[in-house]
């Protein structure tokens, strides 16, 4: 499926992939992974005070 119908131009294409290519798409995937990581860690201190606060307002 990934390959090209003419034979030469698949080979050109696998030979020069550039490493570069690699570095931003491993670059970007962290980027986006930190991202995600810290709104879930905001969303869940933010529960843990919500949930403090009520406790407080019980008390």
């Amino acid at each position: 499926m990934g390959k090209f119908w003419y034979k030469r131009a698949d080979a050109v294409g696998i030979s020069q992939f550039s490493p570069t290519v690699l570095v931003i798409a491993v670059l970007l995937i962290t980027v986006f992974v930190a991202l995600l990581n810290r709104r879930f860690r905001w969303e869940r201190l933010e529960q843990q005070y919500l949930e403090l606060k009520a406790k407080e307002k019980k008390n």
